[in-house]
């Protein structure tokens, strides 16, 4: 019985019988090696737009999340070279005007784009706090992402998002 049992749940399930390891804890497993042989006090973690880096993330950095410890950035671009060369016209052209327009002509490009980008994250809404049921405020992590100021030549626009990182702590450090 249990042959004809295995048989079928093999043939209707395509079960293969032996040691099951999905996509999610094998990139968990490498982040926590990374965690065990990098020792740091600080993590700045760049990622595409991917659900396995977002939660592996999430479980292997936990206490860093917790003492806000990390910064997690989330790149995201999908185009063409020729629409990513458009954009890089584009956004150059949007970087000077903005500087002229702030004054700031006297800055490095690295330090004009911590500019912006610190003037964009002061205002921005990365997170929604929302009230449960008994009262407790949490937070709930928004869809809207900034626009990188400097453009790739290859992959044009970057939009970013950030995830686990308290404002006040970035907006300090980015400095």
């Amino acid at each position: 019985m249990n042959q004809t049992k295995s048989k079928l749940i093999g043939d209707f399930f395509g079960y293969v019988d032996g040691l099951h390891v999905n996509h999610t804890y094998t990139t968990m497993a490498q982040l926590f090696l990374i965690k065990q042989m990098i020792k740091t006090d600080k993590w700045r973690i760049v990622s595409d737009d991917d659900m396995v880096l977002k939660a592996a993330t999430k479980k292997v950095f936990s206490n860093e999340i917790q003492d806000e410890k990390l910064h997690y950035f989330v790149n995201d671009f999908d185009k063409t070279r020729e629409d990513a060369y458009r954009e890089l016209i584009e956004s150059n052209k949007y970087l000077k005007k903005w500087v002229e327009d702030s004054g700031l002509e006297e800055l490095s490009v690295y330090d004009l784009a911590v500019e912006y980008m610190e003037r964009k994250i002061s205002t921005h809404k990365f997170y929604e706090t929302k009230i449960a049921p008994d009262g407790t405020p949490y937070s709930i992590h928004k869809s809207n992402k900034i626009e990188h100021p400097i453009s790739l030549d290859d992959r044009g626009c970057r939009y970013m998002t950030l995830l686990l990182i308290p404002r006040n702590a970035f907006l300090q450090e980015i400095r």
